[in-house]
């Protein structure tokens, strides 16, 4: 999904990402140097299995700018 003039290059990209997608180790690593760490926890739940945003309702995206991931957030459903 092409949002805010993804398509002509000068705007935010949102799409399914993951861990594996690449960029959340380095959003982690800021986040945390700024005392955050739900980042870190997201990719380490993620990885191991806990929590793979994939149960019916569920997603992870990214924000992509340049091509670089900026920014990341998932929703989960409500037990």
């Amino acid at each position: 999904m092409n949002l805010l003039g993804a398509e002509a290059g000068g705007g935010v990209l949102f799409r399914r990402a993951t861990p594996e997608t690449g960029g959340f180790d380095v959003l982690a690593s800021d986040a945390v140097a700024k005392g955050h760490r739900f980042v870190a926890r997201l990719t380490d739940e993620w990885r191991s299995g806990v929590n793979r945003f994939d149960r019916p309702g569920e997603a992870l995206r990214g924000a992509f700018l340049g091509g670089v991931l900026v920014a990341a957030g998932g929703l989960n459903a409500d037990p």
